[in-house]
């Protein structure tokens, strides 16, 4: 089954993002440049931030230094350490005054993404709602969050957030995508087609919109139309997680033979 993290991992890939924690440190914190410059290269070299985060921890023991080392730990593949250094600075900076909202905000969303990382569901829930509380303008944090409430099965909360990330401007195929897929897993076959019509307006060639497609179709009892999704996604995508779902998807089609 495709899950929502795969689907929330293309969001952060092809969609508009929130501003970045080096920006709102810039801005807000005025911490340090090597700090900014730590921030600014995790999800360019996370080796190299990682080096960077730990001369600055043991130089000075700063919110920037902590935020720093906390991402680079997830962003190599250490999710669950850099969640817990980046949700206990969170918890310390809620309390001050010294640190303004936008900044608490980006830390507890920061925290929220590395522990959906590393499948830890409500603790991601419980941060990004934290995060939403002192951020509420921050539209990707919605998107953030619908993903951890789908991986919950909380489709119709999951659908609340993506529809205020579409009314605040939001208009990509991975978030028709993120909504479709939860109308299709309520049961709402039409609105679900809608959605999924309009991500594929925008990636027609696009493996998990088109398995999407074939799905909700499958949901529609459009059987010849969901055998020419899920072929065409073995076609264009053989091996993926995507074309190993449709692969799945097809043999469920395929009535099984007698003995």
């Amino acid at each position: 089954m495709m899950t929502w993290i795969i689907l929330w991992r293309s969001w952060l890939i092809g969609a508009l993002v929130a501003m970045s924690a080096a920006t709102v440190f810039a801005a807000s914190v005025g911490d340090s440049p090597a700090t900014i410059h730590c921030l600014e290269t995790v999800t360019i070299n996370p080796t190299a931030a990682m080096a960077e985060a730990e001369a600055l921890y043991q130089g000075a023991n700063t919110i920037g230094s902590r935020h720093c080392l906390g991402d680079a730990l997830v962003a190599q593949g250490e999710a669950a350490r850099g969640a817990r250094i980046l949700d206990d600075l969170a918890h310390q900076v809620s309390s001050s005054r010294d640190v303004k909202p936008e900044v608490q905000g980006a830390i507890w969303g920061d925290a929220g993404r590395a522990w959906l990382e590393a499948d830890e569901i409500d603790k991601a829930l419980a941060a990004f709602d934290a995060a939403i509380a002192k951020t509420p303008q921050d539209i990707a944090l919605h998107i953030d969050r619908a993903v951890a409430l789908g991986n919950a099965r909380k489709y119709w909360e999951a659908i609340d957030d993506l529809n205020a990330a579409i009314s605040g401007g939001v208009d990509t195929a991975e978030v028709y995508l993120l909504r479709a897929t939860a109308y299709r897993e309520v049961g709402t076959a039409e609105l679900a087609m809608d959605d999924i019509n309009h991500a594929a307006t925008k990636t027609p060639d696009d493996p998990n919109v088109i398995l999407e497609r074939g799905r909700i179709r499958k949901l529609a009892k459009d059987i010849p139309g969901a055998q020419r999704d899920f072929l065409s996604v073995m076609k264009i995508a053989p091996g993926s997680d995507a074309g190993n779902v449709a692969h799945r998807e097809m043999e469920s089609l395929t009535p099984r033979q007698p003995r």
